[in-house]
């Protein structure tokens, strides 16, 4: 099955869907537990000053009087403070000490009392226990019921707020739950903006100990004079709900991490795929730009990319032929335009022999020269825009030559010619023929006394055959010591049809000798 771009769009669209419901989860799951510790934190303020309004004058001169006799008792080793620091609890009261507190007539009042307050706070509200049932307790502490303490801070270890504990509902009788017995200490966390402060304090940070995870709050309390004697702490066991809230808090964390991977592995998947497409195309384009035009983009998906890249395969196809056309245009030119340079040079070649040999200035041959070189103007125009011509062209061309440039200075010529008329050949090798031609009879009034010549030229099995010779005397000098580079040109242009070229001089004259294959196509 292809995929196409769009496609592809609308599963980059997916991803990005499932990572926004993702994100949206996880915020939902914040909004969740704010709501949650919101609302355990206002039954906690509620409940806390509930327990504080429970405590009247009596019971505020109860725990002044049970302070006052555990403060003296007190007593920490140098590892006491070690665990300490920690943050660790140790027991400040010796067993001796603790039991006689326990047996104490204010303690056991004020115990009886902070259980029966904790009962009040449980669920059915409805129940108001007058005594207490340990096994009710249990039941509304597993359900979330208020567990209160009242601590106090001893002043002989300043260095330390240390918080020490004179009622707790310590229940090590029944072994049903165990909480904190008098004169336990530990660390506080209560900062001392909240000791004077006569409003419920909340701490929003869970903590987790040997008896549950809870919140816990805190309120001063003060006698009847304004003095601070105490510390109201509640602790709420919130393990149910914050389970549930670790629970979705998992959830949502997994359900995070799988949305991103996923969503990140199919980008990633879907972008490279795209991008594979996108490079060909750049790296096809950088060929291009290099000259390379044999470059075909290879994308097997039929989808846009894969359109675009036939388009481009066949617009480097086009850039090809049009860079091929140019250039043989351009090579045709400059081709064209050496030739007129030869064809103009070697007609006034001929005007200059002509004058020297007669030793003055012959108006008749100098007009018909520059007849000749109009017509050799004419004649190349012409060859730029024909592409092909006859061999009768091509033998009626020789012998205008011939007459052009041998007769003025009095050599005879002899051409002899043979094959179909009105075979095509194409023009170019017209002009080099011509040009072979040229050069042949120049340098036989350049370079020799001939006073005759021969010319050949035979038409067979898609070839040329031309032979020129002339009856004069050898040179003087060899063509190679003379500075002339006719044969040299002669050679040249035989090599370009992947012809033959020979040259021969005795003592009868000069002869050469050329044949050339006809090309079907020639730059």
């Amino acid at each position: 099955m292809k995929i196409t771009y769009r496609q592809r769009l609308v599963i980059i669209t997916t991803c990005l869907s499932v990572f926004l419901v993702s994100v949206c989860v996880f915020i939902y799951y914040r909004y969740t537990y704010n709501i949650v510790m919101d609302g355990i934190s206002k039954n906690l303020v509620n409940a806390t000053n509930m327990m504080r309004f429970s405590l009247d004058d009596s019971d505020i001169e109860r725990i002044k009087r049970l302070k006052s006799k555990i403060s003296p008792l007190l007593s920490y080793s140098d590892s006491d403070i070690a665990i300490l620091k920690k943050g660790g609890i140790v027991t400040g009261l010796a067993e001796d000490a603790r039991q006689n507190i326990e047996k104490d007539a204010d303690f056991l009042f004020l115990v009886d009392k902070i259980r029966k307050l904790a009962l009040q706070t449980g669920d059915p509200l409805s129940i108001k226990d007058t005594e207490y049932d340990p096994q009710k307790l249990h039941d509304y502490i597993a359900k979330g019921v208020v567990v209160p303490y009242i601590t106090y801070f001893d002043s002989k270890y300043s260095e330390y707020k240390l918080s020490q504990t004179i009622i707790a509902p310590v229940y090590q009788d029944t072994g049903d739950i165990k909480g904190n017995s008098p004169g336990t200490t530990w660390v506080s966390s209560i900062s001392d903006e909240h000791i004077d402060d006569y409003k419920v304090y909340v701490n929003d940070k869970l903590f987790t100990d040997e008896f549950y995870t809870a919140l816990f709050s805190g309120t001063p309390i003060f006698d009847k004079n304004g003095k601070f004697i105490a510390y109201l702490g509640c602790d709420y066991p919130a393990g149910g709900e914050i389970q549930k809230l670790e629970n979705l808090k998992k959830t949502s964390y997994l359900l995070v991490f799988i949305s991103v991977f996923v969503g990140l592995a199919l980008s990633v998947a879907v972008s490279k795929r795209m991008s594979g497409s996108l490079k060909k195309l750049t790296d096809a384009a950088d060929n291009i730009k290099n000259n390379n035009y044999d470059v075909i983009v290879n994308i097997p998906d039929k989808d846009e990319f894969g359109r675009l890249g036939d388009a481009f395969n066949n617009m480097a196809q086009s850039v090809k032929s049009t860079t091929t056309e140019l250039k043989s245009s351009n090579e045709r030119l400059m081709s064209l335009t050496a030739d007129m340079h030869d064809g103009v040079g070697a007609v006034l070649t001929s005007i200059q022999i002509a004058t020297r040999k007669e030793n003055s200035l012959n108006i008749d041959n100098v007009h018909t020269l520059a007849k000749q070189g109009m017509s050799e103007i004419r004649f190349l125009m012409d060859a730029m825009e024909y592409e092909t011509c006859t061999f009768e062209l091509l033998f009626e061309g020789i012998g205008i030559l011939a007459a052009d440039i041998l007769k003025p200075v009095g050599v005879s010529f002899e051409f002899i010619y043979e094959g179909d008329t009105g075979y095509v050949i194409p023009f170019q090798l017209y002009l080099d023929v011509q040009r072979i031609a040229r050069e042949a009879f120049t340098n036989i009034i350049k370079h020799s006394d001939a006073d005759r010549c021969l010319t050949e030229l035979f038409l067979s099995d898609d070839s040329i055959r031309l032979s020129i010779s002339d009856n004069g005397h050898p040179l003087r000098k060899p063509l190679t010591e003379s500075g002339g580079k006719g044969l040299k040109n002669i050679s040249y242009r035989a090599i370009r049809y992947n012809g033959t070229f020979s040259s021969e001089r005795t003592g009868d004259g000069f002869s050469l000798r050329l044949h050339l294959p006809i090309p079907k196509n020639i730059i």
